[in-house]
């Protein structure tokens, strides 16, 4: 891990200040702000490249069966549960839980890669909490 500064608070105006930290921790972030933060990585996902994330959610894996490719995300909901958003990671050494749904705590690194024409974004070098 990257020992670097975190984001801390619960005021949009330091979530925002990310722009010249190299460590993201959305472990220490409200509910509110944590979706606000991962909405922000997925749609300016240019701002977040080469930063060390780390984030609390549900683990989810997906199979898909058209091109036979496994994926595999942390789901994070919004305070009232009734939104979220996930962010796929790829483990480091490769050994992914089964498909049972449980809380996670995943650290990696953001990245995008792109895929039958559409650019994704995933937490590379990741590992399991």
């Amino acid at each position: 891990m990257q020992a670097n500064t975190k984001i801390k608070g619960d005021t949009a105006e330091n979530s925002n200040d990310n722009s010249n930290s190299s460590f993201i921790d959305l472990t220490e972030l409200s509910a509110t702000m944590v979706y606000s933060e991962v909405f922000q990585m997925m749609y300016y996902p240019e701002n977040y490249v080469g930063k060390y994330v780390k984030m609390e959610g549900i683990y989810d894996h997906y199979h898909d069966d058209a091109t036979d490719k496994d994926y595999y995300a942390c789901i994070i909901q919004d305070a009232t549960a009734c939104c979220a958003q996930g962010i796929e990671f790829q483990l480091s050494d490769g050994n992914y839980p089964g498909d049972d749904t449980f809380n996670v705590t995943v650290e990696g690194t953001f990245s995008t890669y792109e895929e039958n024409g559409m650019t994704y974004c995933t937490l590379v070098d990741a590992v399991l909490d």
